[in-house]
């Protein structure tokens, strides 16, 4: 009920305007209210390289790094593949046994 009451209150204040001259007598007219309003600068610089030249440096670096890690993780999964290939007994070695083993000599001469 009261609820009600209030919102009903509340509507008639906002559409007759009276909100309105409530609020700016309160908030800027009394205690010196809306003495920090500073207006707004309607002249904005434009952003130039200088300005915005730390992000192309960001994202240069991280498309090398992209990049080589690309290469690393291409080459890790070929010698993975070249691995699995070798018998057993040649994996004991290490790469060494790699460099020994006929068809990895014999598939990658140039």
């Amino acid at each position: 009920m009261l609820n009600s009451v209030l919102k009903l209150r509340l509507i008639n204040l906002i559409l007759g305007g009276q909100l309105h001259m409530l609020k700016e007598k309160w908030w800027k007219q009394q205690k010196g209210g809306g003495q920090c309003y500073v207006a707004a600068d309607s002249s904005a610089a434009a952003l130039g390289l200088a300005n915005v030249g730390g992000v192309f440096v960001v994202l240069v670096v991280g498309l090398f790094i992209a990049c080589t890690m690309a290469v690393f993780e291409y080459l890790w999964s070929k010698r993975q593949k070249k691995l699995k290939k070798l018998p057993p007994q040649r994996l004991v070695g290490g790469i060494f046994s790699l460099y020994n083993h006929k068809s990895f000599v014999i598939n990658n001469q140039m």
